[in-house]
């Protein structure tokens, strides 16, 4: 089974002000954590329910919020823009 986990900033637990969505400030780079932490937990929850390929694609803004580093290493994650459909 594969699953795709779209994620985007607005809407993260703790997330509830403009400017924790909005580059260049230190409650955006919180923000960020608390983004990839939810994320991971998907991708947690995707593989003890059986998935055997998960993708993770950022949706926010300019597509590059996730911090690649921190993703579980089991998800293929999807940063950037352009993006092709294929």
């Amino acid at each position: 089974m594969k699953i795709l986990i779209s994620t985007d900033i607005e809407g993260v637990a703790g997330v509830f002000h403009a400017e924790q969505t909005r580059p260049g400030n230190g409650e955006y780079e919180r923000a960020r954590v608390w983004m990839t932490g939810e994320a991971n937990a998907a991708v947690e929850g995707a593989f003890e329910a059986g998935a055997t390929e998960v993708l993770v694609n950022d949706s926010h803004g300019g597509f590059r919020n996730l911090l690649p580093d921190q993703i579980d290493p089991r998800a293929q994650l999807v940063l950037g823009k352009p993006r092709y459909l294929a």
